[in-house]
Order: structure tokens, then C-alpha cells, then sequence
């Protein structure tokens, strides 16, 4: 080797440890940047002909565990989640107000159950009845005020996800348009480490608003997909659309199907113009967009549930009334008559008996719409009916018969006369023991009828019985409740149940009804609500329900709260593992930079020497 080539080669040296301190350089600089990973030069010898003719700089890249970055995309996905579900939550609960509070819902109905409570102490005092009117007024308000209240948190959802949706479609354009910077400078002298440290950035900004899994790609660039294998990024961006609906109302609600549908909804349009709904199907969708949905069509639908099971159980709980079959014999059948004058649409029959040593209950509901049929069995609470829906629209011997055929050949059903329907066992047979036979009935009447009373009703002075023609009646009835008007006009009517003989002004027997059916009937409410399960729904009196509403939404909000910030934890201990791993730690850059220094120097006194050598040569 002679000397030209020794000092090409400790030139080419020279030039290596300076590129290594630059980048030293570089690394300490970006030490406290977010997303910044280490860099690292990568060298090899110049070889020609079996010889060593010095060193080249490769390309500068990164040290990046993939594993961590996919599990930090999970990660900050269930944040992203948590963190909309608790700041939503936090305002649920505050709308609902602290238990026992002056604005608590609780509050509203332990007024009204105070108010009744004095009035059948005096019934008498038209400031007592006043007290009821205005407590029962003040209960519809708070009931219509939390109902709305929720709608707007339900529109707030549906506003975040068209937010989310723009800012994941400008995330996707970004993250493609780096990928292919990625491709470009792939292997160069310069190489592509910190564009990818970039689109890194926005990927786990993306992973934040929506659950995705990455996988590598060619020359370096990266594949996006949903959680569920939706392709979002590979060369080119797929395209996110959502139809955001601006009028939401407690009958909006998410449908598969686009023309039942009163909510938006995420589809995906792919580089080839196909498209696909990216929530049909899906139960769980994560990130921010994902605790978005679930408020919106999951936390918030069943807070309004709530709030619809109480103002169902406190207009039916004063205005229903149970008539009993009287017991009937016709030969060797034995069974009973009901009266069900005034039957309404969602008014229950419900025959109890026992066939083949097995106890059965039916229960029949009232549809005034063939259309509506048939029923589920969860139109009912209770987990041991089969519920048959039954349409009276063509007369009441049309129904009695439509009842023979569900119950089967054993029991016979009839119109006997009027408004008299008929049961019978199968006599002689004695397959079947009819054990009692009721009707529960909504009172439309302010007298006259019994001692209960339609203190409430649904809007525009329509009587609420439940029903489920066209649609279920209960479904946002907490934004209609209203008072009866009539005794809106007249308190009196909350004492006076009897015209003839009238009832006296100091007889608290209405009253005193009155406030049992408040605070001490009991109801088996919807599991629909939240509260109770399908097979042990909750029971219990209005005024009870009322509370474990408070209790489940504080409850909620409180777990939602604590989520959080677990969630937090986890995301930070796993960003300080990949920061340990993959960022700048400034020793290691100190003692590397040592290193160059000592190359450097090794370097400069080689060429010192082989200058001086060839000095030396000149003057021979």
C-alpha cells in the first residue's frame, strides 16, 4: 500500500468520525424532543481486489422496538377512550346533581313524596294541594330538563366524531404522504430515520382517535389497518366519511340498516372507490371516536332509558289499577271472568296456570297495530312471562280468540258478553289448572273509578298506558311527561276521587293511596336501565329506583374516573419504557462521543504522518 492510498484511506476515516460527531451532536440536541429515537451511523470497509482501501458511511437509522410501539398504539387507543368517557361522564354526573342535592333528581321526588305526605295529613288545605301540583310540576321539569340534557351530550358525541373523523382523514394524507418520503430516501447516505420518527408521531396520534395495528411495508414504509383489518394506508390513503346528524332526540338511535338510522355513521372509502361501514358489525371500536360511539349510542341511550322507566313507573304507578277474573264454572271447566273495560294499548292481561305439573305465566299486551306484532319477551321485566302481543283493532271477540290460539287447545278463551272475557281449563281432562286471571288498566278518568289517579300524562294531555303501537310510547317519554292538565287547573282533584257521594273535603283516602303508590308499590323495572339483570330485574317503588338512578350514574362516573387514571399510568410507564430503550441517553452519547474524539484524533495523526513521510521523500 502506498502512501496515497494510506492517506485516501485515514482521509476516508477522518471523514467517518466527523459524521459520527454531527450526528452525536444531533442526537444530544433532540435528547428532551418528543418522538425523537437515537440515531445511529452504520460504516463499512471499502473493499477492491481483496484489499482494504478504508471506510464508507452507510446510512444513519434508528433502534425501534416494534413490539412496544404496537402495544403503545393499544395503549393510548383505551386512553384515547377512557379520557372521552370520563370528561362525558363527569358532566353526566353533574347533570344529575349529588345525591340528596336541591337540583338532584332524588330530591325532586322526595319532594313530591313530602308534598303527598302532608296532604294526607290535611287534605283539606289548598296549600298542601297546591304543594302536591307544584312538587309534581317541579318532577315533570326536572325529568324534561335531564332529558334534553342528555340529548346534548349525545349530540356533543356525534359533533366529536365528525371532529375526529377530519382529523384521523388529515392523520391518513400525512402518513402516506411520509411513507413515501420514507421510500425515497430509503438507504441513502442521509437515510429516512427521522421522517420515520415523524410519521411515527402521527400514527400514535391516529391510534389515539381509533383503534389501528401496523405492519411493515417495502423500502420502509409501514401498512395501516383497523383493528378489525380495514386497510386505511398502504401507498395511498383510504378516505373516512361521517353523515353527522345536528337533530338528536331520544328516538335517534344507530341502526345497521341506513334507512332506520337517526345517528351518523364512519364509512371508509378505499383507493378503488369501494366503500364500507366501519360500525355495522363492530362492538367495540376504541380510541376517542370509539368512546364517542359508546357514549352516544350505548352510556347515554341507557341513562335516557332511565330516565324514561321512571317516568313510566311514576305516570302508571298512579294512574293504573289492577281488575281480578271473578271465579267461573261451565260444566266441568272451571276458569274466570275479567272485565277489561277501558283496556288501553300497552295495558297488560296476564293468566297464571299450571299445565302438566309446570306453573306458566302469559302475558298478553294490548296492540291496537297488527304491524307491531309479534312481541318479545322482553317487552315485560319479568323473566318467567311469555309475552303475546294481541291486536284488539278488530274487536274484542277477534282478541279473545287471537288469545284461545296462543294458549293452545287446553285453555278456551271468549267473548262472553260485553267487555267480559272468559277462561277455561279443559274440564275432565284436568291437563290444565287455571290459577287466576288479571287485567292491569290505565285510568283515564279523574273520578269516579277508584282512588287512583292520572296524575301524569304524556304530551299534548294524551294518556300514557305504554303502549307500542308505531312506536314504544315509553321511548323518550321523560321529555314529554307533563302534568294533567285537569288537575293542573283544579288541585281538588287530588283529593276528590268520588262525585257521588262526593267526597268530603278533609277525607284523605286519595292522598294516602296516592303516596303508597309512590313510595311503597312495588315494580319489576326494565334491566334495560342498567339496573337489575334480565333474569333478576330490579324491584322495588318509584321513589326507590329514583335513588339508584343517582347511585348508578355517581358510581359510573366515579369507575370511569379511576379508569382514567389507570389507564394514564399504564401509558406512561410504557412511553418511559420505549423512551429508555430507544431515546437519547446522554451518557452513552458522552462516552461514544469520547470514542469519535479518540478516532478523530487517531485519524488526523495518521494524515500528519503521512504528510510528514512524503516531506520527507521530497527532499531526497
Amino acid at each position: 500500500m502506498g502512501l496515497g492510498t494510506a492517506l485516501s484511506t485515514a482521509i476516508s476515516g477522518l471523514n467517518i468520525n466527523q459524521a459520527g460527531l454531527q450526528l452525536v451532536s444531533r442526537n444530544v440536541s433532540n435528547a428532551g424532543t418528543p418522538g425523537y429515537t437515537r440515531k445511529t451511523l452504520t460504516q463499512e470497509n471499502i473493499a477492491v481486489g481483496g484489499g482494504g482501501f478504508g471506510v464508507r458511511q452507510n446510512t444513519i437509522t434508528r433502534d425501534v422496538n416494534e413490539f412496544l410501539q404496537q402495544q403503545l398504539h393499544t395503549e393510548l387507543g383505551i386512553n384515547g377512550s377512557r379520557q372521552i368517557l370520563s370528561q362525558f361522564l363527569d358532566r353526566l354526573d353533574l347533570i344529575y346533581g349529588q345525591p340528596g342535592s336541591d337540583t338532584a333528581l332524588d330530591t325532586a321526588v322526595n319532594r313530591l313524596s313530602g308534598a303527598l305526605q302532608d296532604l294526607a295529613t290535611s287534605p283539606e288545605s289548598d296549600t298542601a294541594r297546591n304543594a302536591v301540583k307544584l312538587g309534581a310540576e317541579q318532577l315533570v321539569s326536572k325529568l324534561n330538563q335531564l332529558s334534553e340534557n342528555i340529548q346534548t351530550l349525545r349530540r356533543d358525541a356525534e359533533s366529536g366524531i365528525s371532529h375526529s373523523v377530519n382529523e384521523a382523514n388529515e392523520l391518513l394524507q400525512s402518513i402516506a404522504a411520509l411513507n413515501t418520503s420514507v421510500q425515497e430516501s430509503y438507504g441513502t447516505l442521509t437515510g429516512s430515520a427521522d421522517t420515520e420518527d415523524q410519521r411515527d408521531q402521527l400514527i400514535n396520534r391516529l391510534s389515539e382517535l381509533i383503534d389501528i395495528s401496523v405492519s411493515k411495508g417495502d423500502r420502509g414504509s409501514v401498512r395501516v389497518y383497523t383493528s378489525n383489518g380495514d386497510l386505511l394506508v398502504d401507498g395511498v390513503a383510504s378516505r373516512l366519511t361521517f353523515d353527522e346528524h345536528g337533530n338528536i332526540g331520544p328516538q335517534s338511535l344507530y341502526s345497521p340498516t341506513d334507512a332506520e338510522r337517526g345517528v351518523g355513521t364512519i364509512k371508509i372509502v378505499a383507493a378503488n372507490g369501494s366503500t364500507s361501514d366501519l360500525i355495522r358489525g363492530r362492538s367495540n371500536f376504541g380510541g376517542t371516536i370509539g368512546g364517542y360511539l359508546t357514549l352516544r349510542d350505548d352510556i347515554l341511550v341507557e341513562a335516557q332509558t332511565q330516565l324514561d322507566e321512571l317516568a313510566h313507573g311514576l305516570a302508571l304507578s298512579f294512574s293504573d289499577y289492577t281488575n281480578t277474573g271473578t271465579a267461573v264454572s261451565s260444566g266441568a271447566q272451571d276458569g274466570f271472568d275479567l272485565d277489561v273495560t277501558g283496556l288501553l294499548a300497552g295495558n297488560q292481561i296476564t293468566i297464571n296456570y299450571t299445565e302438566g305439573g309446570t306453573s306458566k305465566t302469559v302475558t298478553f299486551v294490548r296492540v291496537d297495530d297488527a304491524t307491531t306484532l309479534p312481541l318479545s319477551d322482553d317487552v315485560t321485566p319479568n323473566p318467567n312471562d311469555s309475552v303475546v302481543g294481541i291486536d284488539f283493532s278488530g274487536g274484542l271477540a277477534g282478541a279473545a280468540a287471537s288469545m284461545s290460539t296462543a294458549l293452545g287447545a287446553a285453555i278456551s278463551v271468549a267473548n262472553t258478553a260485553g267487555n267480559t272475557i272468559r277462561f277455561l281449563d279443559d274440564g275432565a281432562a284436568a291437563t290444565v289448572d287455571i290459577s287466576d286471571v288479571n287485567a292491569r288498566i290505565t285510568a283515564t278518568a279523574l273520578s269516579d273509578k277508584g282512588t287512583q289517579l292520572p296524575l301524569f300524562q304524556d304530551a299534548a294531555g294524551k294518556a300514557y298506558s305504554g303502549a307500542l303501537d308505531g312506536a314504544d310510547q315509553k321511548l323518550g317519554f321523560a321529555s314529554r311527561i307533563t302534568l294533567n292538565g285537569s288537575v293542573a287547573a283544579d288541585s281538588s282533584w287530588l283529593v276528590n276521587y268520588s262525585t257521588s257521594p262526593a267526597t268530603g273535603a278533609s277525607d284523605a283516602t286519595r292522598p294516602i293511596e296516592l303516596v303508597k303508590r309512590l313510595t311503597e308499590q312495588s315494580f319489576d323495572f326494565d334491566p334495560a336501565t342498567g339496573i337489575g339483570s334480565a333474569n333478576a330485574p330490579y324491584k322495588g317503588s318509584v321513589d326507590e329506583f329514583a335513588r339508584r338512578i343517582i347511585a348508578s350514574q355517581t358510581g359510573r362516573s366515579e369507575m370511569a374516573a379511576q379508569s382514567k387514571s389507570a389507564q394514564e399510568i399504564v401509558v406512561g410507564a410504557l412511553q418511559k419504557r420505549i423512551s429508555s430503550e430507544s431515546g437519547v441517553n446522554i451518557d452513552e452519547e458522552m462516552a461514544n462521543l469520547i470514542e469519535l474524539q479518540n478516532a478523530y484524533t487517531s485519524s488526523a495523526r495518521v494524515i500528519t504522518a503521512i504528510k510528514e513521510m512524503t516531506e520527507m521523500l521530497m527532499r531526497m
